[in-house]
């Protein structure tokens, strides 16, 4: 993951530097394409300092990668999951419906005004 993001930040200050305009418009296409994929996996991460207390996800069974390696590292999982999901490897289930954007809202914001009052403090990644 480390490696991923040294390169999408060497790629992002080659561009912003103008050092990819020696290559061909075919090659600046691709590395602009790269670019914005790293970019959406990424940018959210560049920043990140430390790893994270907890990490909250919407239906685990999508983001098993995350699921599988926040129990490697010991980093508790907070999860918004439909009844037919496995509960396995989510320290804490919340059984809900992981698909409607109305129900994901609602929890979410739960969780929001939990942290904030538990912590007294404006909650990191909140969108």
């Amino acid at each position: 993951m480390k490696e991923r993001i040294k390169h999408f930040l060497d790629l992002k200050e080659k561009k912003e530097k103008g050092e990819l305009a020696k290559y061909t418009k075919k090659e600046q296409v691709e590395f602009s394409k790269e670019l914005e994929k790293l970019r959406q996996k990424f940018e959210g991460l560049v920043a990140m300092k430390k790893l994270p207390d907890a990490i909250f996800l919407i239906d685990p069974k999508i983001h098993e990668t995350a699921v599988r390696e926040a129990k490697i590292i010991n980093i508790p999982v907070i999860a918004l999951m439909d009844t037919n999901d496995d509960p396995t490897g989510i320290e804490y289930p919340i059984i809900g419906n992981d698909r409607a954007k109305t129900s994901i809202s609602w929890i979410g914001n739960k969780i929001i005004e939990g942290l904030r009052e538990v912590t007294g403090k404006e909650v990191e990644g909140e969108k």
